[in-house]
């Protein structure tokens, strides 16, 4: 046996765990997952391709959406 000292807990690796700070899942460990909710599909967008906001915005009728 070694003189060096040894963790007595096993599988700890302390070199790996200094500076990582608290995540909210070591708050929270049963939080929701909503990754789901940040995916851009084309397919869930309503407006088409090839709209255009500019000619859009110019179309409108400032006075009354006032």
């Amino acid at each position: 046996m070694t003189d060096e000292s040894k963790c007595p807990f096993a599988g700890h690796n302390a070199a790996s765990a200094a500076g990582r700070g608290t995540a909210n899942k070591d708050w929270w460990p049963n939080q929701l997952n909503i990754n789901i909710l940040h995916q851009h599909a084309d397919v869930a967008s309503p407006i088409d391709a090839d709209f255009d906001y500019g000619e859009a915005f110019d179309s409108l009728d400032l006075d009354a959406v006032k």
